[in-house]
C-alpha cells in the first residue's frame, strides 16, 4: 500500500509491532522516519511548525511531506479529531496548506503516510478507554490494515519456549473470556529480558 501511494491504518492491539513497522517500512524504502503521537495535547504545530525565536521550525509531518519519508501518525485514535481535519485535504488532494507559515506544499512523491491505532475510530472499548471517535473524512482517507499478534515474532521476541507458551496460552485464554487485560509480544519480550 505504501508503495501504492495509499494511506495506511494499522488497527491492532497494544504491542503488537504497528510502530516497528512502520519503522520497518521507511527502513525498507529507504525513507526517513518521522513520529507525531497524537496524545491530547497534540496540536498543529506538532504537525506543522512554529515561529521560534530563531526563526521558523518545520513540523515532522510538513518536512516529510514536502522532503519525502514515512510519517506515521501514533495512536492516532487518541488524537483530538479536529486536529486530524486539519490533514484531511493533504492526505487526500496531495497539497498541503500550512498555516502555521503560509506555505503551499505539493506532495512528494515519496511521501507515506501510516496511522497506528487500537480501535477502527468508531471510539473506546472497554479496554481502550482514552480513544476518541475519528471523522468520517478522515477514516474514509485510509485503507484499514487489521494486525494482530503472530507467533513466529513471539518466538523471535521471546525464545525460552516455556515462558512463551505460557504467556501464549494466558492470552488466548483472555481472549476467550472476552477480558480487557493485555498479555502482547512486547510483554513477551520484557519477561524474556
Amino acid at each position: 500500500m505504501a508503495k501504492l501511494g495509499l494511506n495506511s491504518l494499522l488497527v491492532g492491539p497494544a504491542g503488537v509491532g504497528k510502530t516497528v513497522v512502520a519503522g520497518q517500512v521507511a527502513e525498507a524504502l529507504e525513507l526517513e522516519f518521522g513520529t507525531v503521537c497524537f496524545t491530547a495535547g497534540a496540536s498543529e504545530s506538532w504537525l506543522f511548525g512554529r515561529q521560534t525565536a530563531n526563526g521558523f521550525v518545520d513540523g515532522v509531518f510538513s518536512k516529510l511531506y514536502k522532503n519525502g519519508g514515512v510519517f506515521l501518525g501514533d495512536e492516532i485514535d487518541a488524537a483530538d479529531p479536529n486536529v486530524l481535519l486539519a490533514m484531511n485535504t493533504a492526505l487526500a488532494n496531495g497539497k498541503l496548506y500550512n498555516p502555521m507559515n503560509g506555505e503551499l506544499i505539493e506532495k512528494h512523491e515519496n511521501f507515506i503516510f501510516i496511522g497506528g491505532a487500537n480501535t477502527v475510530g468508531k471510539g473506546a472499548s472497554a479496554v481502550y478507554t482514552g480513544r476518541n471517535r475519528l471523522d468520517g473524512a478522515t477514516l474514509n482517507r485510509f485503507v484499514i490494515v487489521m494486525v494482530d499478534y503472530v507467533q513466529a515474532v513471539e518466538e523471535t521476541v521471546c525464545s525460552n519456549e516455556a515462558v512463551r507458551v505460557k504467556l501464549q496460552n494466558a492470552h488466548k485464554r483472555l481472549r476467550e473470556l472476552n477480558c480487557d487485560e493485555i498479555i502482547s509480544s512486547r510483554n513477551m519480550e520484557q519477561v524474556y529480558l
